[in-house]
């Protein structure tokens, strides 16, 4: 799961599945273009706090779908 505050609220969003893909990436050793289009699939985008000036959205990813990419 990732969280990003700031604004705009679509600045958020984007940066919050950037930092997942990234995270998923790296930590998975999976391509880019493979993991973005795993995260598109199946990852989850909201918005967690919109009360305030520092808006927050966050992106989520069961750790289920990233079994089968475990390292041995």
């Amino acid at each position: 799961m990732t969280l990003v505050s700031g604004a705009p609220l679509e600045w958020c969003a984007r940066q919050a599945y950037r930092e997942l893909l990234a995270w998923v990436e790296s930590e998975y050793e999976i391509p880019r273009r493979k993991a973005a289009l795993l995260l598109a699939m199946v990852a989850r985008c909201g918005i967690a706090q919109i009360s305030n000036d520092e808006l927050t959205a966050s992106c989520t990813l069961p750790r289920a779908v990233l079994a089968a990419y475990a390292r041995s």
